[in-house]
């Protein structure tokens, strides 16, 4: 997923916004406008999927290597600390919607 967006999206995208920033060609702006919501899409779902494994193979991690009080907590701040993250790719994307 990180090579995908690093080799496709990226340079996709920077090749759209010089389009549109230096040229006259008119479907630049456009191109741009559905390609930008498409990486955010991406990152947004590249994030959930490493957040997900990332908060499970600490639960599973902690189950063996220390009290179970211990583990509830550590899972319920990494899952707060997830959410919140999340949140923000939300805002993001509502600000991309409104324009």
């Amino acid at each position: 997923m990180i090579v995908f967006t690093s080799l496709i999206l990226i340079p996709t995208v920077i090749v759209f916004d010089y389009g549109t920033s230096f040229t006259k060609f008119q479907n630049f702006p456009r191109g741009f406008f559905y390609l930008e919501h498409l990486q955010v899409v991406c990152f947004t779902i590249q994030e959930l999927v490493l957040s997900g494994l990332y908060v499970w193979k600490t639960a599973m991690f902690l189950g063996f290597s220390t009290s179970r009080e211990n583990t509830r907590s550590i899972v319920w701040q990494l899952l707060i600390i997830n959410i919140v993250i999340i949140a923000m790719d939300v805002s993001t994307y509502n600000h991309f919607a409104v324009r």
